[in-house]
């Protein structure tokens, strides 16, 4: 009982840091461009302790998972001033939607640009104290177990993977064994042909994966090499971090490529899936439950910057459109690109959330 509140407080204070982090970057370049913030809130729901500044109310709410920055021109402004009680004169050149399009685009941009900076910071953070990097190993196969599909399929240890053809007709020539199992992924209960190189030459095996109940998850029974240790100091330290950095952001980039195309769904998690996660890497210490905060910054950053109007993204999308027609695109349309995409992350929110309950049966 005593982990479980440990694990849910945690939970709660990441998701508070990375959400408060996210809106202090609006706050803050909203501020540098004058337009009016009516609040700025750590946290939703009801109030717990507020202090009014010169313009801007600053708030902390009872429901710590979220966090909002309320600028002048995001909603309609007398009944955004009746719930703040706020009776002020504002200028429309003080406004989000008034100001000049690349001002607008610079606030919607900053919020991701702060999780994208947490998550830099973090990881440099992390290998600092840590001292050594591991470098993934190479793509051959170290063990195959026996009676698994691989060794039906012919696999032997030794064998080097050249290429992997799944059965869309797709197929990846991994440089790791790391590469390979991530693609597996979305792959997971389809037969593979793996190619591979053995004493000079080249030989093709079908392999079909099995499903392991006691790990919940597609195997075929092969182990990789051992990865190698490396240690690492100085700018050594910044160079390993920024390419962590980039290689999460690949491989978010890369599942929201699958999706598009119909692959991966069943790999999405939703709030549940978040929780689960930490409480697994809070069992292997401070370090790893850091780095999960990193790579959630990063993704939340990314997730923010698709063209979805609800997202920054697609609030920059509008500015753009409406700088190339020189107007504002009229509020009818607003409205109903904004109602089209709330029940589009509506309809996502209840395939994460099955998906995340289903795993919890499992």
């Amino acid at each position: 009982m005593g982990q479980t509140l440990i694990n849910i407080l945690l939970f709660v204070v990441m998701l508070s840091v990375i959400i408060s982090i996210h809106e202090f970057g609006h706050f803050i370049v909203a501020k540098m461009n004058h337009v009016y913030v009516y609040e700025f809130s750590i946290g939703m729901g009801p109030l717990l302790f507020q202090k009014k500044g010169k313009e801007t109310v600053y708030s902390i709410r009872a429901i710590p998972i979220g966090g909002y920055c309320a600028m002048a021109g995001e909603d309609d402004k007398e009944n955004v001033q009746e719930v703040y009680k706020n009776d002020a004169v504002i200028p429309d050149e003080r406004t989000l939607n008034h100001i000049p399009w690349y001002r607008q685009i610079a606030i919607m941009l900053a919020g991701p640009v702060m999780n994208f900076l947490l998550a830099w910071i973090i990881f440099i953070s992390l290998y600092a104290s840590l001292g050594y990097r591991i470098d993934p190993a190479p793509a051959y196969i170290n063990t195959v177990s026996p009676g698994s599909p691989a060794e039906a399929a012919g696999l032997m240890s030794g064998d080097k993977i050249l290429r992997l053809t799944y059965e869309d007709g797709s197929f990846i020539e991994p440089a790791t064994f790391t590469a390979m199992v991530e693609e597996n992924m979305f792959h997971k209960d389809e037969t593979v042909v793996y190619t591979v190189e053995r004493g000079g030459a080249t030989v093709d095996c079908k392999v079909t994966p099995v499903y392991d109940e006691t790990q919940d998850r597609y195997l075929i029974g092969i182990s990789s090499p051992e990865p190698t240790v490396v240690e690492i100091k100085g700018m050594e330290v910044i160079r390993t971090a920024n390419r962590y950095f980039a290689e999460n952001a690949g491989l978010i980039f890369k599942v929201l490529g699958k999706l598009l195309r119909g692959k991966g769904m069943e790999n999405l998690s939703g709030p549940i899936g978040i929780y689960t996660a930490t409480a697994q890497e809070i069992q292997y210490g401070f370090i790893s439950f850091l780095a999960l905060v990193g790579v959630l910054s990063l993704n939340i950053g990314i997730m923010n910057l698709l063209p979805i109007p609800i997202f920054d993204g697609g609030r920059i999308l509008i500015a753009l459109i409406e700088a190339i027609l020189r107007k504002p695109l009229s509020e009818k349309v607003k409205n109903a690109i904004m109602s089209a995409s709330l029940g589009l992350i509506l309809l996502l929110m209840v395939v994460v959330t099955f998906n995340d309950i289903s795993r919890l049966f499992r």
